[in-house]
């Protein structure tokens, strides 16, 4: 299985969102290594 990879997209109001699920932090600026809504890994090995 092949891991999934997103990032966290900014809003104009200090809140990010997956880019691979669209789930949003409800604190402004609190990003994770993981998504909690997918499971995505935001950063990509190379």
């Amino acid at each position: 299985m092949e891991k999934a990879y997103a990032e966290w997209i900014p809003d104009e109001y200090g809140y990010a969102h997956c880019s691979e699920c669209g789930y949003e932090h409800d604190s402004p600026e609190y990003v994770t290594q993981y998504c909690p809504g997918c499971g995505a890994c935001m950063e990509q090995e190379d």
